[in-house]
């Protein structure tokens, strides 16, 4: 699990006990027992060998990760208004190619992660795990950690 307030709590709430453990140590932590689940992406766990050693995988929808490029408010506000504009266009251009890319990408991973690792991944129904953490999304918006309102409309997208 990685150290963050929110994935922890949610995890918790699900009744799991979190353990901290840098992604670089996860292989390891999942070999040796320190850990006997994880979290992430198929193509993350694929790319990073852990269905090695995890052969099941259960889709919570809980992390679906698009890979941008990121630049800090410190370098984006010396840009020139005009290279502002560039670059929001830029990115707004490239959403739809990027997140076709990870859709790709994320397919071939769960093929292979069957057919070359026999990994078994799991799609529930998304209702119960939803009810279940309905305490913990409360406990976000009250505590400031999301915008109030958020949780909804998140969970109104079909």
């Amino acid at each position: 699990m990685f150290e963050s307030e929110i994935p922890l709590k949610t995890y918790q709430t699900l009744g799991a006990s979190t353990v901290i453990v840098s992604w670089p140590d996860v292989y390891t932590a999942i070999t040796t027992g320190v850990v006997d689940g994880l979290t992430g992406t198929v193509l993350d766990n694929f790319e990073f060998k852990h269905f090695e050693q995890a052969k099941f995988w259960t889709n919570i929808s809980e992390n679906f990760q698009l890979h941008l490029p990121y630049m800090s408010k410190d370098v984006f506000e010396s840009l020139t208004e005009e290279q502002q504009a560039a670059v929001a266009q830029a990115m707004s251009d490239m959403g739809p190619v990027i997140h076709a890319d990870m859709v790709a990408a994320d397919q071939v991973a769960r093929l292979k992660a069957r057919t070359e690792m026999g990994v078994a991944l799991i799609d529930p129904p998304m209702g119960p795990w939803i009810d279940k953490v309905a305490p913990a999304h409360s406990e976000f918006e009250k505590n400031g950690l999301v915008e109030e309102g958020l949780i909804g409309r998140i969970l109104a997208i079909e």
